[in-house]
């Protein structure tokens, strides 16, 4: 019999409200908390909190524990790993962060800022497949 294999990738905006603010507050560690505390600028402190509340909320929905039990260790990067449970990943650009949890296989996601100052249509031809030179604003 295969094994199950899920993905699952949460879009969510940078700027939690105070009601969302307090509810992703109540999923993460004391020490992740102050490290919510140590950023100097409010938006990464933000980004911080969105990404990690929402990895340990959903990651706890899936083993079917609460989102602060979600054990997590650091990778060299500092990038999140779930000690017994699925691949988890987080990037965040922006107003933008994306949380993906995977079972069955590692998961990668990436979100980036596009400042369209930057945009050359040249570049863009030669690295660029059709659909996505489609997308791109016309100069």
């Amino acid at each position: 019999m295969a094994s199950r294999f899920e993905v699952r990738v949460l879009c969510c905006r940078a700027s939690p409200s105070g009601d969302e603010r307090d509810l992703l507050r109540s999923a993460i560690t004391a020490d992740e908390e102050h490290r919510v505390s140590r950023f100097v600028r409010q938006v990464d402190a933000d980004r911080f909190l969105v990404g990690r509340g929402t990895l340990r909320r959903e990651v706890g929905r899936v083993l079917g524990v609460s989102a602060r039990a979600v054990q997590l260790e650091l990778g060299p990067q500092g990038k999140p790993h779930v000690i017994g449970g699925p691949e988890v990943n987080v990037s965040h650009a922006g107003e933008v962060v994306l949380v993906a949890v995977s079972s069955g296989a590692p998961i990668g996601v990436d979100v980036e800022l596009v400042d369209e100052r930057l945009l050359d249509r040249g570049v863009a031809e030669t690295s660029f497949s059709a659909r996505e030179l489609a997308d791109l604003p016309r100069a």
